[in-house]
């Protein structure tokens, strides 16, 4: 039976539908560039507690898949502590967002505040947080970032 295209175009059409698809929870797609080093981000996470009284959330996004360690952690600072390559970011600071980005095994790091419009949410409950993060912060030193991530709750720390 003649389907009218060849199996390698079809094989071709559907790679690149995979590539353009959304990514799934626990998922990161996207690249962070600091000083000409590029990492890819591939895990994504979100964990929540509480730091001097204080609630807090936050997306860490990891070359590497770190989730088993953090959800051993006993506590929400620990956990962050497992970043060695990536970024990490306190989604509740209002109209500016806080992040922390660490590469070459936290040899390099970053730390300071970007507005929030930089961060579009397509979910941001108390059990999921996805969407883009995207910024350029290059000129005061810091990373440039274009990452889309679905991050279901890892671990709530008490």
């Amino acid at each position: 039976m003649n389907l009218g295209f060849k199996p390698i175009a079809a094989l071709l059409t559907l790679s690149t539908l995979a590539a353009h698809a959304a990514v799934g929870s626990g998922q990161a797609s996207g690249t962070l560039v600091h000083k000409g080093k590029t990492v890819v981000l591939k895990y994504a996470y979100f964990i929540k507690g509480t730091n001097m009284g204080f609630p807090l959330r936050q997306v860490v996004l990891s070359t590497t898949d770190i989730g088993p360690a953090m959800a051993a952690d006993s506590s929400l600072l620990t956990a962050g502590d497992r970043l060695r390559e990536g970024i990490m970011v306190c989604v509740d600071a209002g109209k500016m967002l806080r992040y922390w980005m660490a590469i070459s095994d936290q040899t390099e790091q970053v730390s300071t505040m970007f507005p929030a419009k930089e961060f579009a949410a397509s979910a941001n409950d108390a059990n999921r947080i996805a969407g883009r993060l995207i910024f350029d912060h290059t000129r005061s030193g810091g990373p440039k970032v274009d990452v889309e991530f679905d991050a279901g709750l890892l671990k709530e720390f008490e």
